[in-house]
């Protein structure tokens, strides 16, 4: 499908008011994700744990997509993003604005906006709802989610849809998306309990592809991560090295999918992504810690369904102080928009 010419104004007004005049967006052992389409559906997983327009037109021309808006626009104290899954934050919109509200009201950064059938059936409402986050300081990134994607037979399919997603945003009029971001958990899959070297080796091949298309279109490339890759050793251009650092070699950003619902200890928030820090910090890499909240899951160390609202706060409080000054540390993310609303306070 060819990609959708989107015209459509930027809500001038409304940035000026909430950015101070700039224009742009804010920026397993437990795995948890949600794998969209065929796959779709929440999960647990991993080793050893549970998973109108308003304002003036705007030209693209007119906007300086090198990220500088983006910084200028956004308060320092945003430091929090949230998933998405499904379209209808987009297509509907008492949901939309209930996203945007929500998100106003917790102070968020971004918006991680499943997207595969929005580009492919209303590249008009994804659009829109990234003019209206763009309008609030807000980003969005594009979100894909399969595992069955990490295998060779599966690439093209990944690499195809990241394309028709980039096409997407260079055809855009207005504000653009900050990046491309794709939820592959490949150890969920058998082809990893056969052969998890192999299977990890074929994940990282398909990770280079989505660099380039990403990096081609002027988009970061963000992945999700399970903490426990940093003890998983994988060999590698003929030298074995912990595949954490191999995936954070090849994107720009990891969202590491730090399911614990304490930030102490030796299996708590902080020890769990102190690695990665360190070695983004090394490479010039970033990390944004994930921390879940969807109920129902087991063990229930990995998420804060229980301890509830007041709980995470104070335990991301305490991770962002042991963190604190680190560049590549870039804050939180919530997993996900529908259980962080309904979280008990």
């Amino acid at each position: 499908m060819a990609p959708v010419l989107v015209a459509r104004p930027v809500l001038l007004a409304l940035c000026v008011a909430a950015c101070g005049g700039g224009l742009g967006g804010a920026a397993p052992d437990g795995g948890q994700g949600l794998d969209s389409g065929l796959d779709s559906g929440p999960r647990a997983g991993g080793e050893g744990g549970a998973q109108t327009d308003a304002g003036a037109g705007l030209d693209a021309g007119d906007v300086d997509f090198d990220g500088s808006e983006r910084e200028r626009c956004a308060p320092e104290d945003r430091e929090r993003d949230i998933w998405v899954w499904g379209s209808s934050a987009a297509t509907d919109l008492d949901e939309r604005e209930d996203l945007l509200a929500f998100g106003r009201a917790h102070e968020l950064r971004a918006y991680y906006v499943e997207a595969e059938s929005l580009i492919e059936e209303d590249p008009d409402a994804l659009a829109a709802l990234i003019d209206a986050a763009s309008a609030e300081c807000r980003e969005i990134e594009l979100l894909f989610g399969r595992a069955g994607w990490a295998l060779d037979e599966r690439h093209e399919e990944a690499l195809d849809l990241a394309r028709r997603a980039a096409g997407f945003a260079s055809a855009l009029q207005g504000e653009r998306p900050a990046g491309l971001h794709f939820d592959v958990e490949p150890y969920t899959l058998d082809e990893w309990d056969a052969d998890p070297e192999r299977t990890a080796n074929e994940y990282l091949d398909l990770l280079e592809g989505l660099a380039e298309v990403a990096g081609e279109a002027g988009l970061r490339l963000a992945v999700d991560m399970p903490f426990w890759f940093d003890g998983r050793e994988v060999e590698r251009d003929g030298s074995t090295r912990p595949l954490s650092e191999l995936v954070q070699d090849r994107v720009d950003r990891v969202v590491l999918m730090d399911y614990r619902d304490s930030a102490d200890g030796d299996d708590g928030i902080i020890a769990n992504a102190a690695a990665e820090i360190d070695y983004a910090g090394d490479t010039g890499h970033e990390v944004v810690i994930g921390v879940e909240t969807i109920c129902g899951l087991e063990p229930e160390t990995i998420t804060f369904c229980e301890e509830g609202a007041a709980a995470l706060d104070d335990a991301l409080a305490t991770t962002r102080a042991a963190f604190n000054g680190r560049p590549a540390f870039l804050g939180f993310a919530v997993h996900h928009w529908g259980s962080y609303r309904d979280l008990a306070p």
